[in-house]
């Protein structure tokens, strides 16, 4: 039973052997491919072959030293810790030869792939101006209250450079919430910063500085304090407009409009690497200037990108049909309340995710 055990399993193993290439020999079984290859044809003392195998490289030397083989080798580029490029023969000018050969090829490969990276980033580059110069130009007079809600196509320079792939897009959301009975509307984006995401909340800027007139005079105001985040949250939880920082609420004259185009706005997110909230991310005031109802310009701030440019355009905006009328925000996209988005990267959750984390 065993010795049959032991023949199918040898038949079985050759089946492997005779239907692998160079490459799966020298993985499956290194000594023979060699004895094979360069010592059992005639002719193979001036042949040098070319494999790939995972293997650290010790194994290989030594084995070549033990069979008087000459070996080159180098790391595999973008390839799996351990995997090599091995050339083997036993004539050190032809194995030299042909790794120099292997070395001149892969450099050409290397840089064409560069180049031909480099034309599609340029030619999506200029495709992307070229939308967002027509996006800016469209609309950009209109009378009517701007409908920005929906998608938007962000182009970040830094984020795109420092950590994008060729698949990775920055994009927005930009939303607003049901008027209140008083007729004041929140807006903020969810954003896909690459490296950061999470939630903008647009500041009004005159209801701020009424806010600060208040304080100057002694009397309460409600507006936003980034310094007691956990006293501004607990206070949002109410569905009433009254326990809503003033910065954070507008009434329809204040929405952006061909009047009315510049905007702060404050921001918590995470990092997409470990997932980290970015623990007082909403004491720095960024801006958005929106162009027309269709394109926008803006700068961010953080801790790990420092102050950054980025750009946009809505999706869609080339073929989005005429409206007959003023279109209501309503009708665009009422949402709910972001104070949930918001609390979720305060710094009790950030607390609780670092214990989470580390223990």
């Amino acid at each position: 039973m065993e010795k049959e055990y032991v023949t199918k399993n040898a038949e079985e193993i050759e089946k492997v052997w005779i239907q692998s290439d160079n490459n799966g020999k020298a993985k499956l079984w290194l000594k023979r491919f060699l004895h094979e290859s360069l010592m059992v044809h005639p002719g193979s003392s001036k042949e040098a072959i070319a494999v790939e195998v995972d293997d650290w490289g010790e194994k290989i030397e030594k084995l070549s030293r033990q069979m008087n083989i000459y070996c080159e080798m180098r790391k595999m580029p973008d390839h799996k810790t351990g995997q090599r490029l091995v050339v083997l023969g036993l004539n050190e000018q032809a194995v030299r030869s042909r790794f120099a050969e292997i070395h001149r090829e892969a450099q050409r490969i290397g840089l064409r792939a560069m180049e031909e990276q480099e034309e599609r980033e340029m030619k999506a580059l200029a495709d992307f101006e070229k939308r967002f110069a027509l996006a800016k130009s469209k609309g950009k007079s209109s009378k009517r209250k701007w409908d920005l809600s929906g998608q938007w196509e962000i182009s970040c320079h830094y984020m795109e450079g420092q950590w994008g792939s060729e698949d990775d897009a920055c994009s927005l959301e930009i939303k607003f919430t049901k008027p209140t009975e008083t007729g004041l509307v929140q807006m903020y984006a969810l954003f896909d910063f690459i490296a950061i995401t999470g939630i903008m909340r647009f500041v009004n800027q005159d209801a701020r500085e009424d806010a600060q007139d208040e304080d100057k005079k002694g009397r309460p105001s409600r507006k936003y304090d980034c310094t007691n985040d956990e006293n501004s949250d607990e206070a949002e939880e109410s569905d009433d407009d009254s326990s809503i920082p003033t910065d954070f609420l507008f009434p329809s004259v204040a929405l952006p409009s061909s009047t009315s185009r510049d905007f702060g706005f404050r921001w918590r997110g995470e990092e997409t690497g470990e997932g980290e909230i970015q623990l007082d991310s909403d004491e720095k005031l960024c801006s958005i200037t929106f162009e027309s109802p269709n394109a926008l310009t803006g700068v961010f701030i953080s801790g790990l990108t420092g102050t950054i440019e980025f750009k946009g355009f809505k999706e869609g905006f080339e073929t989005e049909a005429k409206a007959s009328g003023p279109r209501k925000q309503s009708e665009a996209a009422h949402e709910s309340e972001p104070s949930y988005a918001w609390q979720s990267r305060n710094g009790a959750a950030y607390e609780r995710a670092r214990v989470g984390r580390w223990g």
